[in-house]
């Protein structure tokens, strides 16, 4: 049969609209005088028509009274078959088969799914016809003309419309509510924003008795509640989708409702119960071919502990996805992470140059493998480096478990230093914010290794948290046995990093085994930290104000001259990279005849100063060496920082306030004093100018939130560190005056 160009079609109807009749019209194109009349009618019936294509196949067309009665019946009982709803159907006096029925159920989006790329949120896949693509190019010419408006318009009119980027320029509140259901993953981002969206949805398909579509709603909800760690609220609202549901044969679904309730019940630490339904999830998971749900069970084991299933599960899922998915690339992030808790270091490194980084789950998981992979190689400044890295990307994310994970790694680097003091801290001073948001198995970690805590029965069950205790009891008569029963343990369940970790917090064990010349089952840098020997050092050295300096803790009372100060500093700061001895001499002595002279000078004073080796401070191929640990009050202020905004983000001001509070804390007086050098100069502007900025957004933000006595305070110790900023005057002098109007 022939075919014939949209544009030959117009050029026919145009003909007959001028009064030509339809034999001559088809005398002079040559075509038929029957194809002819089919378009004219079509034409009359709809302009659409002319442009689209004929569909091969013999479906049977559906009246639209039967269509909406077969939509009413799926929606209204969600885990209904096909062959219930056509028995369900000829009771009624509609007499369809069974693939009509799964066509219509398909073109309105309620089935059709491909269970190999079945998601926890159940997303459909709708079959391209001629005419989605006829619309496509209409909606795309309607939005490049800026009529979104006409173009959400002729969208409603479709039952489906396969085109989610499409979708996503059209204004939500003109699409139809089943568009504004597939349009709830724009939100993924904004865990708050997405979970009440999916909320008002779901109350509206249910008030009109769409119950599958309220299902699906519910799922969307599911998983934003779990991302905020509400698991109460997560268990209501799936004893109330089990409602909806009445199970029937919806084995998808009933796998995705049991995994969340898994989850919730693990948030409450209600272990017992998760672990019998993790066991029969355990048992269904051949029978549910996605590999995204073998990495939801990984997610499952992971709370448990259980990294050895963790890594079986994801490497399954891996083998499954193809390697150009996006997803793929998150998966194998996990992978990566599995392997630097089970210790695999290499494996993790290898995997991460293959990773690309895409989206915003990747730029914020890869910075935290390779801060725990530093860690364990004896980088304390790139672990460090890499925590302030990935609080900068949870700006736009604050979850929580990322908030736990950064300061955790934090804690570690200054247990790692022998700095026990500030690791206990950190890790105290984050607990009432874990609290809230439910993460009860993060705070009893952190009890435990602050040794505030002697360990809840319930929350042994789960293997890391087992491990610390069993790593608690190695002391006395005892410590050979827990403490290789630890090891064994730790590698049975792939938990081999978290041992190394929890031995920065416990290393009695470790020094008695080490004293008495006995293997630990560590590696060979972690032997080399300050904790484990009492002949390396690690130093504070604190220049946002007078210059102080402490070595393994202990201050040092000697007072530096501006030159040697200067350069404790430069060496503090240049951690991490190659330092030239022509770099320093450019900056510290630019003028000088012999600045080499000077630098090994300067070098032999300050080594005398802190006490150190001509090994640990020297100068070799023309760079310059420092062995040991220097941590700057500096750095803490930019963590400091980078964590308030991450609160920010996340919504929570109070905690972002007390964060910022801390970080101005840091300042104790005017850097720099009495210190003129190239260098010192430079840093001083560097510092002033960051504190000066932070301090202005700072104070903006304290107005927004009508906090003028903290905005008040702020600026009047900053205003003595910065006498000569006059928009720190200002504002000054504007709350001033906002504090008399209040108080008058």
């Amino acid at each position: 049969m022939a075919r014939y160009e949209p544009e030959l079609k117009k050029k026919v109807i145009r003909l007959l609209q001028k009064g030509k009749l339809p034999r001559q019209v088809a005398q002079e194109m040559g075509i038929s005088l029957s194809s002819i009349l089919k378009w004219r009618r079509r034409y009359n019936a709809s302009e659409d028509w002319l442009e689209d294509r004929r569909i091969y196949g013999n479906a049977r067309r559906v009246a639209k009274k039967d269509e909406e009665v077969i939509i009413a019946t799926k929606e209204r009982k969600p885990c209904i078959t096909v062959n219930g709803a056509r028995r369900k159907l000829k009771t009624r006096g509609i007499n369809l088969s069974s693939s009509t029925i799964w066509r219509v159920w398909t073109k309105y989006g309620l089935a059709g799914f491909d269970a190999r790329y079945l998601t926890p949120t159940l997303s459909f896949r709708t079959t391209k016809t001629s005419l989605h693509r006829l619309y496509q190019t209409k909606v795309s010419q309607l939005i490049e003309k800026g009529k979104l408006k006409e173009a959400a318009r002729l969208v409603n009119k479709l039952p489906s419309f396969p085109y989610p980027q499409i979708l996503l320029k059209l204004p939500e509140r003109e699409l139809n509510i089943n568009y504004q259901r597939a349009l709830l993953g724009r939100y993924l981002n904004y865990p708050a924003k997405y979970c009440q969206k999916a909320k008002h949805l779901r109350k509206l398909f249910e008030a009109k008795q769409k119950y599958y579509s309220a299902l699906l709603c519910g799922l969307h909800e599911l998983l934003g509640l779990q991302w905020m760690g509400r698991a109460r609220e997560g268990l209501k609202l799936l004893n109330h989708l089990w409602k909806l549901t009445k199970i029937g044969r919806c084995k998808y679904i009933s796998f995705i409702l049991h995994y969340y309730e898994a989850i919730f019940h693990l948030s409450l630490m209600e272990v017992k119960k998760a672990k019998k339904m993790v066991t029969s999830l355990e048992r269904k998971w051949s029978r549910v071919p996605s590999p995204y749900f073998l990495g939801n069970l990984a997610s499952i084991f992971a709370f448990l502990g259980n990294y050895k299933k963790v890594k079986f599960y994801i490497e399954q899922c891996v083998r499954q996805l193809s390697s150009t998915n996006e997803q793929d690339a998150l998966y194998r992030l996990n992978l990566a992470m599995c392997n630097t808790i089970s210790g695999d270091f290499p494996t993790a490194k290898k995997l991460l140059k293959n990773i690309p980084i895409t989206n915003e789950q990747t730029r914020i998981m890869t910075p935290m493998i390779k801060a725990m992979i530093a860690l364990f190689e004896g980088n304390f400044h790139n672990a460090l480096f890499y925590c302030h890295q990935g609080l900068q990307e949870l700006k736009k994310r604050g979850i929580a478990h990322y908030i736990h994970s950064t300061t955790f790694i934090e804690a570690a680097v200054y247990a790692a230093s022998n700095d026990r003091l500030r690791a206990n801290e950190i890790l105290a001073r984050y607990e009432r914010y874990l609290l809230k948001h439910q993460l009860n198995r993060e705070v009893e970690l952190r009890r435990i290794l602050r040794r505030k805590f002697d360990g809840d029965p319930e929350f042994a069950q789960i293997k890391f948290i087992k491990l610390l205790l069993m790593l608690k009891k190695s002391k006395g008569r005892y410590l050979s046995l827990y403490y290789n029963r630890a090891v064994q343990y730790a590698r049975r369940y792939g938990l081999t990093g978290y041992f190394y970790l929890f031995t920065l917090f416990y290393p009695e064990a470790i020094k008695h085994r080490l004293a008495k010349g006995k293997n630990v089952a560590l590696p060979y840098t972690m032997l080399r930290f300050p904790i484990f020997r009492q002949d390396r050092v690690s130093y504070l050295i604190k220049f946002l104000g007078p210059l102080r300096v402490y070595r393994s803790g202990r201050s040092l009372r000697e007072q530096l001259p501006p030159k040697l100060a200067a350069l404790c500093i430069y060496l503090a700061l240049a951690q991490g990279r190659n330092l030239t001895t022509e770099e320093v001499c450019r900056n510290l002595w630019p003028r000088a005849k012999n600045p080499h002279h000077n630098l090994s000078r300067a070098l032999i004073k300050l080594r005398k100063f802190l006490k150190l080796s001509n090994d640990q401070l020297k100068i070799r191929h023309r760079h310059i060496f420092m062995s040991e640990y220097i941590a700057t009050d500096y750095q803490e202020f930019y963590l400091l920082l980078a964590r308030a905004k991450a609160f920010e983000g996340a919504g929570e001001w109070n905690f972002a306030r007390l964060e910022y509070l801390r970080a101005f804390n840091q300042f104790k007086g005017e850097p720099f004093k009495k210190m003129f050098d190239n260098y010192s100069d430079r840093i001083r502007r560097e510092v002033l100018s960051r504190l000066e900025k932070e301090t202005i957004y700072f104070v903006q933000k304290c107005l927004n939130n009508r906090n003028l006595i903290t905005a008040r305070k702020v600026l009047k110790k900053i205003d003595k560190i910065i006498p000569a900023s006059t928009e720190i005057n200002r504002l000054l002098t504007n709350i001033k005056l906002a504090t008399h109007k209040e108080n008058f």
